[in-house]
């Protein structure tokens, strides 16, 4: 694809999200709809920001080529991750699932061959402590998993 092209077809993609999430939170109680609606308006505008800086590129340098075929297999194997990482988030718990989010994550951007120690405990902290502040600073809970439940 052309440079730029990339970027105008995710744009479209993303107000298409934004105006789905803005219109799906109107049947939220009012107060809870403010800050998906936020968000969502959010989402658009810099939609709308990135469609523009596509055109802008697509026009500037017409000839340019993008997108090689590796950029599309981390898209395509993240979103995988992703995926799985939904499918296993109720049964195993949000630590131990997040744990292995990050990790792979790591691993398939390639930053995890570097130093595996630094990796393994980049995402022990990191998980450790967004548990410990949406678990016990906001009092959000947080799915536990048939290894914590009592």
């Amino acid at each position: 694809m052309k440079k730029g092209t990339d970027d105008v077809l995710l744009s479209l993609v993303l107000m298409l999200l934004g105006v789905f999430a803005f219109f799906e939170s109107g049947s939220f109680p009012s107060i809870a709809a403010h800050f998906p609606r936020r968000m969502a308006a959010l989402l658009m505008l810099l939609s709308c920001a990135l469609f523009l800086v596509g055109l802008h590129t697509r026009k500037k340098n017409p000839k340019a080529e993008t997108g090689t075929a590796s950029s599309y297999r981390n898209v395509f194997l993240l979103t995988g991750i992703i995926a799985v990482y939904i499918l296993v988030l109720d049964r195993i718990g949000y630590v131990i699932s997040t744990i292995g989010l990050v990790l792979a994550v790591i691993y398939a951007l390639g930053y995890g061959n570097r130093n595996r120690n630094r990796a393994i405990l980049a995402a022990l902290c990191s998980v450790l402590l967004a548990f410990a502040v949406f678990r016990f600073l906001l009092g959000v809970p947080l799915p536990l998993g048939a290894f914590m439940e009592g």
